[in-house]
Order: C-alpha cells, then structure tokens, then sequence
C-alpha cells in the first residue's frame, strides 16, 4: 500500500509543474491558431520542396523595376491564388488534421519529456545553476547554462520529433498526392493504417533522421549564435561605460 501511495503521488504535479502546464497549454492554443492561418503557406512549401511548378512563368526586371527583363517563377502568393482558381480554397487545407496532430502529439510528448527530466533528471546537462541575468555572470558561468538548456532542449525536442513524425509523414503524403490526384490517403487515421499495413513502422518514420538532425543543428545554432551576441552586447555594454 505504502509503494501504491508513493508512485500515485509521482504522479501528482506541483504547484510549479501546474502553472507551467497552464502556460504550455496557452502557448499550445497560440501555435495551433497560428497553424490555422498559416497552413496554406506550409501547403505551398512542401509543394515548392517537391519541384511541382506547373503554372507559367511571369516576367518582370530582375531588379524591381530596373535590371535585365528575366522570367520568374510565381510567387507563393500568387502560386496559392492560382491553386485556389483552379482546385478551389479547400485543396489549400489538405492535410491540414495530421498538421495539428503533429503540433498537439508532438508538443506534449516534448513538454512532457521536459516535466519528466525535470523533475528525475535535474542534472541533465550539467548541475543545476541559479538562472541569473547576464550582466551579472562571467562568460564561463553563462556558457554552462546555454549548455545546459540546450541540452535538456535537445532530449524534449527529439522525443517529440520522434513521436509526431508519422503525423508529417501523413501530411507531406497528402499534399504530395495533390500533384498526381491521386487520393489514396483521404485522413490521418486512414492514412496512419494503410502506411503501417504496407510499408511498416519504417513508412511510417520515413525522414526521421534528418529531421533529427534539423532540430539538434536548430538548437544549437541557435544556442550559439544567442551566447555569443549576449556575451558581446555585456562586453559592449562594459566598454561604453569605461568610456562615459
């Protein structure tokens, strides 16, 4: 009874947890509406990515109004408004429900990672650091914790790679299929059985490892490029006023 209570009460969140479960929700519901709005832009890319441009070239200077006279391909205004003429504004949402899947599935499966390590694993990464301002650490100090985010960032981004990523399978496939009309994937349960029925689990992770990579170089470059302009905006900042 007493190993019972003890693991049920694992389970329960603190306070902490609770309120960055609330903010994890309100960032969920943000990015979800942002989905909603920019989805037809993401159906155009994967479109752009896949080499399907079969509407006519515009012409135009190839620098604005001066510059030689070139052709160009359309824009991806342009290229929307012209699938909208032709396939009607529907065709611009194809799957648009394994989209939000992916965000939903994915988005939790990586929050949950992080409460997880959080709360077993607080070493991840390095010890844990008292998460001062900048001005008020040195760049070894800083450099540990920009490590230490970005690792245990890495670990809850990956999982929830790993976890939403037969979701954009569904999705890329069911755009990709608008260039030959087929309509062998209709929805994303359908569409999740049929890949798992004919090409296994391996159809249906197919590109996991360069998403993978995608997000750790993300990650990273990021981290990188944000300690290297902090640190140098504090040197700056010290400079400035040796000078004042």
């Amino acid at each position: 009874m007493a190993v019972v209570a003890r693991n049920n009460g694992d389970l329960q969140l603190t306070d902490e947890e609770r309120a960055k479960t609330k903010e994890f929700g309100k960032d969920l519901a943000g990015r979800t509406g942002l989905v909603v709005v920019t989805y037809p832009l993401s159906f155009a890319k994967v479109l752009f990515q896949l080499g399907h441009e079969p509407y006519p070239l515009t012409e135009g200077k190839s620098l604005f109004f001066f510059g030689r006279h070139s052709y160009f391909l359309p824009n991806v205004l342009k290229y929307i408004s012209n699938i909208v003429q032709d396939q009607g504004l529907k065709t611009l949402f194809t799957g648009f429900d394994a989209a939000i899947a992916a965000l939903v599935v994915g988005g939790t499966a990586s929050f949950a990672t992080q409460l997880y390590i959080d709360r077993y694993f607080p070493s991840l990464g390095g010890d844990p650091l008292e998460d001062k301002e900048e001005h008020e650490i040195d760049d070894h100090y800083s450099a540990q914790l920009q490590v230490r985010k970005a690792v245990r960032k890495t670990v809850s981004q990956l999982v929830g790679t790993i976890i939403s990523r037969p979701f954009t399978v569904i999705m890329i496939r069911r755009i990709a299929q608008e260039i030959t009309g087929e309509n062998k994937y209709t929805n994303f349960i359908c569409s999740f059985f049929k890949i798992g029925r004919e090409e296994g689990p391996r159809g249906l992770f197919s590109g996991l490892l360069p998403a993978l990579i995608a997000d750790i170089i993300t990650i990273w470059g990021v981290t990188a490029i944000r300690y290297g302009v902090e640190r140098v905006l504090i040197r700056t900042g010290v400079c400035l006023c040796e000078f004042l």
